[in-house]
């Protein structure tokens, strides 16, 4: 039996977490604004490579000792064909029950989505994915934002602790 193994070198990030730097009132505007340049690069970069990441958010955002800010923790991440290969394979089989039995089931300790349907931390979760179980790079607009709107204020974008996006209240937002 041949056994493999993946080893993947990182950049140490001495910074810590962009979470660890936030703070209860925020950063001051030039960091965001250097802070979000250095993640939209890096989105870019995985885009460009065919994958979506599925769980943006300050936890998973590291600090360099050059107050560069690196996306970290791929472990949610899938290409993105296999994903819409996925998205035609669940509109075909998706009923009602198997959507409320997902969204009641896929719930654990650490407020992360593990199902075959939605991934990632709900607080950061763009409507579309929550609602139709949609992935793709546009996602990131939501969760980018989601991310300046606490770097900006220190305060998550909702303030109570919930395992879904309060879905009524972003469509009242939209004006649906």
């Amino acid at each position: 039996m041949v056994r493999c193994f993946i080893t993947y070198f990182w950049s140490y990030a001495d910074g810590g977490s962009l979470s660890d730097r936030i703070g209860d009132y925020g950063l001051p505007e030039i960091q965001v604004r250097d802070y979000t340049k250095s993640i939209l690069s890096g989105l870019k970069y995985i885009h460009d490579h065919g994958y979506v990441h599925r769980d943006i958010k300050p936890e998973n955002i590291l600090i360099c000792k050059n107050n560069i800010a690196k996306i970290a923790d791929f472990g949610l991440s899938k290409k993105l064909k296999n994903l819409l290969q996925k998205k035609e394979s669940m509109r075909r089989k998706r009923n009602c029950t198997s959507m409320v039995s997902i969204l009641i089931t896929s719930h654990n300790s650490e407020n992360k989505k593990k199902s075959p349907f939605l991934e990632g931390t709900p607080l950061y979760m763009a409507p579309e994915t929550v609602i139709y179980g949609q992935y793709s790079s546009s996602c990131y607009v939501w969760a980018l934002g989601c991310v300046v709107l606490e770097m900006l204020t220190g305060k998550r974008p909702w303030n109570f602790r919930i395992t879904l996006p309060p879905i009524p209240n972003i469509q009242y937002y939209q004006g649906n």
